[in-house]
């Protein structure tokens, strides 16, 4: 059993007991005898798909000082999985149930091998002589017999390792690793006989992190080995690179015991050491440890549960704490912490915070941190807040204060009118209105189909009238297209720096093991020429590091290049024998960073076999990294492209909008003119592949015919016709666009109708109308004829063909999803969705399609993502989790009783595989939190809350200012999961919602609960939640 709590087992404690003891210490007012702290078991969700880490923590703290298994992949985005039996060590930073890995920063490993190079301190280890608690982590290293044990406080870790008898104990320090990201510098310095400093500068998914350090030993080390590999060297005090290292040798002695305590920062060495000193001035570990459990018992006891099943108190806690692990501080005891901008900034009064998984916790974990963290919920604000002050935007997904862009939506819209309404002080509701506002008019992720801006302008050469050419070496008589079919390899669709091109290989340098095979265009027989060239279009990712990728044909290595380290890197070549060259020009940025364009490839023509496509392969490193290359299954071919671009611009005062021309080249550079009445005429050069050029033409209000002129050099110019259309403000995201454009709109209009909301507080009747007005875009992507939301491209029409149960990853329509779990995303408007319809009842029979439907997904590309499943309703993703309790909207609250129970008793189990899906920073555990009260936010900043089916029979809740909110569940048991009558402050309460202030007010909730539905409670006419009908309609 891995979880182990230090005095009893609660399978020895009779249920009876358990109750009497919280019943009566809540009934005298007394502390409660019973420390909650022993509940929870850190390694629920450290198995399966749930990506948390088992190390010590503190509530909301920076440091999270846990052990790292040292591979790769999706399930070790924690650093640890419970699959494991070996570590590399312990590192002072992870993440919380991502879906996406990085951190591991500042890794500490004892030994008592004799080699200096990291793989060889790798230690196996059993699960039976590990254990974890709040604040606490320990383990017995089997290889060397050393026992680590770890607690920390909110900025310093603190190390405690007990060696065996021996003259060889040492401790590794290495800098190199991380957790899927790329060291760009590393520093270690020795700076006395027991003090180590230095910092950790990486590339991951945080794309500029700086995590410096300060390391206190508790005696002096004999000697250090300072240096970089397997180099070392005991002369050198210092050492800068991409893996400085230190190992730092103990004498044998009959004081087996070693502490090391390590303080980080992301300012500085010094902010590392101030921090630490403050925090752990001593060398009492088992004081830092009880005061880490007193922190969490503090937070804990915030909630305070009354259960007769022992499982349903360790299932709850253990559920409280992982709300409390994410968001993260991200600033120095003095204050001073990196923003936005790469800076260091003084915080003015707050304490700044970081890791915001906002697409996940805008729908529960926000919500309930204003119930039992309303001390924190203004800092998280102000926090956002200054991001947007040092960054231009609010936060979409920040990670060590870089903006990832991870997820769709402006989800700290939500957060932020949330608090407002809810009457949280302490920041500038008008600055943060204007940060909204710019965060719903930025051109990016699909949303100038809303505001009309023209597309940003991409550097030279993709717009420009005076494009470079590729160099003679690149080309030839001959060009071919280099992509004609598809052989071997991962495929998924994406977007790509062509409008037609939305399928690819994609090859990463993870275990070097993955290619990616196809084959070219069919040589002629006959070849003049000494050289062919071959053009394909291609995407590389530039935000995780460069990493090596290997180009064959026909089965012989040609070619050795690596993927771009920064979007600045966007035009690169590499030269191969015989004067063949490779080449990659990039003609599109996305808003990851990420290179799209033109790869050319010139051979020789003795390589190839006249009258046969060429094979080309591309194998990615072993890096352990996700970092990728593209290659879209498009063939060119010449042929242009002339389409309406979305965008509208004034030029002298005179509004213009804009035609996107696309041509594709096969050939040597050549020169081109384009032009049509009303504008400038583009004259440029052609180079092998794909062209894109702009024209702007005075906007017209209607349908207009016009004929645009193409000449190419040698050939007569040619008469291409073209509809123009008048630019319109869209009411969705086009599909054929922009991906994810399903998800992007319904996540949008959530988002616009929280900024509707602060305008209305502030005053604002104008944008209070535009905002009210964007938050019904849902409805123009609902289809009556098939009852789903589906993408629908530029010129309107559906996208077909419809398969509601397919999913991919990324897709033109949904994020992690499909059309049954995406159609329900309306939480600010049920009542709308429930008219568009046709009403209460076809709206219930979609939601009991959806729970009785067959949960097989072979053959629908599925993500790992979408798991928890009943029928197709899918728990394991976070769109889906207001979901059941959309039943209290159709006057049948008894159905969201019975299948929010089976949720919480299908979906949360004790042990490593407890969670059905991703923790995601706290949201999956919230939404048990909240559920197993009885409550739940659908709509995540309108202050109600649906009720459901509690789990316990009494809960008492601190909801500040001296105040309790209790909930009592009278005959609540695993069979009596229906409500069969409630009161709210001893009055009856006859509808399934109560409001936050009920709740903050403090008072009493008391339910009776019975084994069979009570068909007439909360179903009355006037019972249903509030929720928005635009335009203003009765209900």
């Amino acid at each position: 059993m891995t979880f182990r709590p230090p005095a009893i087992r609660a399978q020895h404690v009779p249920p009876l007991l358990v109750i009497c003891i919280l019943a009566l210490a809540n009934a005298s007012g007394q502390p409660d005898t019973d420390k909650l702290v022993r509940y929870v078991d850190p390694f629920v969700g450290t198995g399966g798909h749930g990506h948390t880490y088992p190390g010590a923590s503190v509530p909301f703290g920076m440091v999270q000082l846990s052990p790292d298994a040292g591979k790769p992949g999706w399930d070790w985005c924690s650093g640890y999985h419970f699959s494991d039996t070996g570590l590399v060590g312990f590192s002072h930073t992870h993440l919380s149930g991502t879906g996406c890995a990085d951190l591991g920063d500042i890794l500490f490993m004892p030994s008592t091998s004799s080699r200096n190079l990291d793989e060889s301190y790798r230690s196996p280890f059993l699960h039976q002589r590990e254990h974890a608690e709040p604040g606490y982590y320990s383990v017995l290293l089997e290889d060397s017999r050393v026992t680590v044990e770890l607690t920390c406080t909110a900025r310093a870790g603190f190390h405690r390792y007990t060696f065996p008898p021996t003259d060889s104990s040492r401790v590794l320090i290495n800098l190199k690793y991380g957790q899927d990201d790329i060291p760009i510098e590393t520093y270690v310095k020795v700076e006395g006989p027991a003090l180590v400093t230095g910092y950790r500068y990486s590339n991951g998914w945080a794309v500029d992190q700086k995590v410096f350090f300060a390391a206190r030993f508790s005696r002096p080390f004999a000697r250090a080995a300072i240096g970089a590999g397997g180099t070392m060297t005991d002369t050198a005090r210092e050492e800068k690179g991409k893996d400085a290292r230190g190992v730092f040798f103990f004498p044998g002695r009959t004081d087996s015991i070693l502490l090391v305590k390590v303080g980080i920062s992301a300012v500085s060495v010094a902010g590392a050491l101030r921090n630490l000193d403050a925090e752990i001035p001593g060398w009492d570990f088992d004081a830092v440890r009880s005061a880490a459990s007193e922190a969490w018992e503090k937070e804990l006891r915030k909630v305070r549960i009354v259960s007769s099943r022992p499982e349903l108190l360790r299932t709850y806690y253990t559920s409280l704490y992982h709300t409390m692990l994410a968001p993260t501080l991200y600033g120095d005891i003095d204050g001073q912490y990196r923003g936005a901008d790469g800076a260091v900034h003084q915080s003015p009064g707050f304490q700044n915070y970081s890791t915001f998984s906002l697409w996940d916790t805008y729908r529960a974990a926000h919500p309930l941190y204003t119930i039992i963290e309303p001390e924190r919920v203004s800092a998280m604000v102000q926090s956002m807040l200054a991001f947007a002050r040092e960054g231009g935007y609010l936060p979409v997904w920040p990670l060590a204060a870089n903006e990832t862009n991870t997820m769709v939506g402006y989800h700290a819209v939500p957060v932020i009118a949330d608090a407002y309404l809810k009457g949280f002080g302490g920041f500038d509701p008008h600055e943060a209105f204007e940060a909204m506002k710019r965060s719903a008019f930025r051109d990016t992720r699909g949303l100038r189909f809303y505001t009309m801006t023209p597309p940003a302008p991409e550097p030279v050469p993709r717009r420009s009238n005076d494009r470079t050419p590729q160099a003679e070496e690149y080309a030839s008589a001959l060009v071919l297209s280099g992509h004609a079919r598809a052989v071997a390899g991962e495929t998924m669709g994406y977007h790509s720096s062509h409008p037609l091109a939305r399928q690819a290989l994609i090859v990463r340098a993870t275990d070097g093991k993955q290619a990616i095979t196809w084959e070219t265009q069919a040589l002629p027989q006959k070849i003049a020429e000494p050289f062919v060239t071959f053009v394909w279009l291609a995407g590389v990712a530039s935000v995780k590091g460069a990493h090596r990728f290997e180009l064959s044909v026909d089965g012989a290595p040609w070619f050795v290049f690596n993927s771009a380290r920064d979007a600045t890197t966007r035009d690169w070549k590499v030269q191969g024998k015989n004067g063949a060259v490779l080449s990659f020009q990039a003609a599109l940025t996305d808003v990851f960073g990420d290179l799209f364009g033109n790869m050319v490839m010139k051979l020789p023509v003795s390589a190839l076999s006249p009258g046969k496509p060429a094979t080309v392969r591309i194998m990615g490193e072993n890096g352990s990294s996700p970092d990728w290359v593209m290659v879209f299954q498009y063939s060119l071919e010449p042929k242009t492209l002339i389409n309406n671009e979305f965008g509208l611009d004034t030029e002298d005062g005179v509004p213009r909008q804009l035609i996107k021309v696309d041509i594709e080249h096969l050939g040597k550079p050549a020169g081109a003119m384009i032009a049509t009445k009303g504008a400038r005429t583009v004259r440029a050069n052609l180079v092998a592949g794909l062209n894109t050029f702009s024209l702007t033409v005075p906007a017209v209000t209607k349908e207009t015919p016009i004929t645009v002129t193409v000449a190419l050099d040698g050939q007569p110019p040619r008469q291409e016709p073209l509809l123009l259309k008048p630019v319109r403000p869209f009411g969705y995201i086009p599909a054929d666009r922009e991906n994810e454009s399903v998800s992007k709109t319904l996540e949008y209009a959530i988002d616009d109708w929280c900024i509707a909301q602060m305008a209305k507080a502030l005053g604002k009747k104008e944008e209070y109308e535009l905002f009210m007005k964007r938050a019904a875009n849902y409805k123009n992507l609902f289809d009556s004829s098939t009852g789903f939301m589906r993408g629908k491209n530029f010129d309107g029409s559906w996208v077909t063909p419809f398969d509601p149960r397919f999913s991919t990853l990324k897709q033109p329509e949904y994020t992690e999803g499909n059309a049954w779990q995406y159609t329900w995303l309306v939480p600010h408007d049920v009542a709308g969705l429930v008219k568009l319809m046709g009403g209460e009842s076809q709206f219930a029979g979609k939601l009991d399609s959806l729970f009785n439907q067959s949960s097989n997904l072979e053959g629908t590309g599925a993500p790992p993502d979408v798991s928890g499943l009943i029928g197709l309703y899918a728990h394991g993703n976070e769109p889906s989790h207001h979901v059941a309790y959309m039943y209290d909207y159709v006057g049948m609250p008894w159905k969201t009783q019975e299948l929010t129970r089976s949720i919480m008793e299908s979906f949360y189990k004790p042990g490593p595989d407890g969670l059905c899906g991703n923790e995601d920073c706290g949201q999956m555990s919230a939404w048990y939190v909240l559920s197993a009260l009885g409550i739940y936010p659908v709509n995540p900043a309108d202050g109600t809350y649906e009720i459901g089916s509690p789990m316990m029979e009494r809960a008492d809740i601190d909801v500040g200012g001296g105040k309790t909110f209790t909930v009592t569940a009278q005959n609540v048991s695993a069979a009596n999961k229906y409500i069969q009558s409630a009161r709210l402050n001893g009055a009856p309460l006859d509808k399934p919602w109560i409001t936050h202030q009920d709740l903050m007010q403090g008072g009493k909730l008391e339910f009776v609960m019975g084994d069979k539905p009570n068909t007439g409670w909360g179903s009355g006419r006037s019972s249903p939640p509030p929720s928005m009908i635009w335009p203003r309609e009765a209900k």
